[in-house]
């Protein structure tokens, strides 16, 4: 019984860990989602302000992908 006891005790210590392990995966994507949102909305004004309607419409475009992703 002791034996069963120390084997649901490390099943539940790896679940939290894997557990734990996901949640920092999570913000750590989450953040580097962000940071590249705001490059691309300072990227979009550039394009914008130098009138390059390829880079602009390439920006937009992953912009867009990347909120869609946040839905």
């Amino acid at each position: 019984m002791k034996q069963y006891s120390q084997v649901k005790h490390q099943s539940l210590e790896t679940f939290v860990n894997n557990l734990n392990d996901l949640s920092v995966e999570l913000v750590i994507d989450s953040a580097l989602r962000e940071n590249r949102k705001r490059e691309l909305m300072v990227l979009i004004d550039e394009a914008l302000a130098n009138r390059n309607n390829t880079l602009f419409e390439q920006y937009s475009e992953e912009l867009i992908q990347l909120e869609d992703l946040q839905s």
